[in-house]
């Protein structure tokens, strides 16, 4: 080898342990960047940490004992007004279980019971709401919604009825007197006010009538019976509709009573809610409610500005054909207070 090429080699040698040790010292002065800033965000930190734990000590050295809430005793019960829904009981309308794969069962011994049922779950609704110093409630609205019976209205029910439409409406109304009987058993109860709307089964037409649907109603007839039966007694009163709306003051808010067989629903997102809002709002254009209370659609649901009640009969081979959600048989209530706004209370009763 060359004395040449051995320089030549010697010089890039000693070239390259100088760039290597450049870039070392690079690689650890970057290092010690980064270590530094670490060390001042922990350093940060631990100030942080430190001034916390000063606040901590200085409130737990000057903390002081809460002051207690005194118990007020009220002079007088809050007042209160139990509105109770009874609708599309279809007292006589048989449900096959073999129809519906055994998912329900009516019959006019079942309707009795579950109607037997619903009076004795509205009782101890009643004084549950109560309670111990809680509410004064000595009104109660029971709202009888139509539909109560099926009536001829379609082919398969002049097969299937246990009943003819007047054997049914004497039927329902032995039932509700039962009912409105053991009620009044409640001497806490000072007035109950019976809010009666028909429905579209209980009519003696084949289409449903507007203008004359209470006059062509089974139902109508039946809650005018009722009225006459009561008559002598001062803690019922009757308000029978005339028309499809009725309207009742309690408190500072008016509800509206209707069957709900107005309101247009054909399937979609969001259920009644929709069509509820949009029927609640065009009724309000003529007349304000603040609470709208439906049936017809046997479904128990509270949209707030709109309540609308489930069934006594239940699922059915009808139910089915729509694709309607499947639901227990029910019914619901709700209680109303002064200076709330809407129902203070919603429940749902049990019938089986």
């Amino acid at each position: 080898m060359s004395q040449e090429l051995k320089e030549f080699i010697q010089t890039r040698s000693r070239e390259n342990e100088k760039s290597g040790a450049a870039r070392e010292i690079h690689r650890l002065k970057a290092k010690l960047r980064d270590l530094r800033s670490m060390n001042k965000n922990l350093m940060e930190q631990l100030e942080d940490a430190e001034h916390q734990v000063e606040v901590a000590l200085e409130l737990t050295e000057n903390a002081t004992e809460p002051q207690p809430i005194k118990a007020k005793m009220a002079k007088k019960k809050r007042e209160a007004v139990l509105v109770a829904l009874a609708s599309d009981w279809h007292v006589e309308e048989r449900v096959d279980p073999s129809t519906i794969n055994g998912l329900n069962e009516y019959n006019l011994d079942i309707a009795r019971q579950r109607a037997e049922s619903y009076f004795r779950n509205l009782l101890w609704r009643l004084k549950y709401c109560r309670g111990k110093d809680r509410n004064s409630i000595q009104k109660i609205v029971l709202w009888l919604g139509g539909d109560m019976i099926s009536g001829y209205i379609h082919e398969e029910l002049q097969e299937s009825n246990y009943l003819s439409p007047i054997e049914a409406t004497i039927f329902c109304q032995e039932i509700l007197c039962a009912g409105i009987d053991y009620l009044l058993e409640d001497l806490e109860i000072k007035e109950l006010i019976i809010c009666c709307n028909d429905g579209n089964h209980g009519r003696s037409t084949m289409r449903r009538r507007h203008s004359t649907r209470t006059k062509n109603s089974f139902e109508w007839l039946m809650y005018n019976s009722m009225a006459q039966r009561y008559a002598g007694n001062k803690r019922v009163k009757f308000h029978i509709a005339d028309g499809s709306h009725l309207y009742m003051d309690i408190f500072d808010k008016t509800i509206r009573f209707h069957h709900g067989d107005d309101v247009r629903y054909y399937g979609g997102v969001g259920g009644l809610s929709i069509p509820m809002r949009k029927a609640h709002d065009a009724w309000n254009d003529s007349r304000h409610a603040d609470i709208t209370v439906v049936g017809h659609w046997h479904q128990l649901v509270s949209y707030g500005f709109a309540i609308v009640n489930g069934s006594l009969i239940g699922y059915n081979a009808f139910a089915q054909s729509i694709k309607a959600r499947f639901e227990k048989p029910q019914q619901g209530c709700f209680l109303l207070e002064p200076d709330v706004d809407g129902a203070s209370a919603f429940y749902k009763l049990p019938v089986v």
